[in-house]
């Protein structure tokens, strides 16, 4: 999980960049065979996502503008606003903290998937070059985790998954924007 540690990893810009940089010394090759020995270590779980990184193809820099995305995070918004989300009937006893932060709990709530995968469609958004579009996403995500009364729906950042928040805040300052 990416949420509750700090990190010295780079940023999206750097990684890229050292990696394009390390690919074109290796060569066609080198890759190859760079590639291969880290697949054979890979754990039996993890082979089918490493398999699909070479089935899909590249984002197109011109990809349209997805409203159906913007669409699919108001209505989540919508629902978390509403209490959809409240977490209160899946508390096994009076000991909110324990309950709400144990990770069979976070595994299982709902809500963290869709908001995982809201971010992570965020993202790709802004690979794809559509800057405004990504700023305004992540803005009205970001959004959800402030307290109600701040126009927030009570979400908590620590629940998150698989989302690395501070990456995805780069996503809402263009300044801190590495277009390919």
């Amino acid at each position: 999980m990416a949420t509750g540690r700090r990190r010295a990893a780079p940023g999206l810009g750097e990684f890229l960049d050292t990696l394009e940089a390390r690919l074109r010394t290796l060569g066609a090759e080198g890759t190859i065979t760079a590639l291969l020995a880290h697949a054979q270590r890979l754990p039996a779980a993890s082979r089918q996502e490493f398999l699909a990184v070479f089935s899909e193809p590249g984002i197109p820099k011109a990809a349209a503008r997805d409203d159906g995305l913007l669409a699919d995070i108001d209505a989540f918004a919508q629902r978390a606003r509403d209490g959809e989300f409240d977490g209160s009937e899946d508390r096994y006893d009076d000991d909110w903290y324990g309950d709400r932060y144990d990770d069979e709990y976070r595994a299982d709530a709902e809500w963290v998937q869709q908001a995982d995968a809201l971010f992570a469609g965020a993202g790709q958004v802004f690979l794809a070059g559509q800057l405004d579009q990504a700023r305004e996403a992540y803005q009205r995500l970001f959004t959800l985790f402030r307290p109600s009364h701040q126009g927030g729906a009570d979400l908590d950042t620590g629940m998150l998954a698989t989302t690395d928040l501070a990456e995805a805040a780069k996503g809402t300052d263009q300044s801190q924007v590495r277009v390919r």
